[in-house]
């Protein structure tokens, strides 16, 4: 009478205990991908709400020279993060231009064009633009200055 398991037996269930675990891993390891990316995204979109609610209140607007200074970015969380601006007449696009950084926030030049005349920006865009992870995330915000 045969006592235990021979070698075939043995490595035969090692291999599929083998198989069975790499695919368990590979998984959760995805499920772990996932999760740090919402979290990206998450943390992207609460810097930006803050930001852009803050621009809102705070952003002043010279149409003499076409000026938009938007306040700082006090946390950024780690994201590089860019701005752009521009003016827009009701019915027509926007035309958005990077803007500066400087010691007191963000200066951007905005314009309107109405039959080839200069005039003042009923409504400002702002484009903020948040990376960090190789990830990028573009948030809009549009409002009467």
């Amino acid at each position: 009478m045969k006592r235990g398991f021979s070698l075939i037996e043995i490595l035969v269930a090692l291999a599929l205990f083998g198989l069975l675990s790499a695919l368990t891993f590979s998984s959760l390891l995805g499920l772990f991908r996932t999760n740090r990316l919402s979290n990206l995204e998450a943390e992207a979109a609460l810097v930006a709400k803050g930001y852009l609610e803050q621009a809102v209140r705070n952003a002043t607007y010279s149409p003499a020279n076409g000026t938009l200074q938007l306040p700082s970015l006090n946390d950024s969380r780690g994201f590089q993060v860019s701005l752009a601006a521009g003016g827009r007449l009701p019915g027509n696009d926007v035309s958005l231009s990077s803007c500066t950084q400087n010691p007191s926030g963000w200066s951007c030049t905005v314009s309107c064009q109405k039959n080839g005349t200069s005039v003042p920006c009923p409504l400002v865009t702002v484009q903020l633009t948040l990376t960090r992870g190789g990830r990028t995330q573009v948030f809009y915000r549009e409002w009467s200055p």
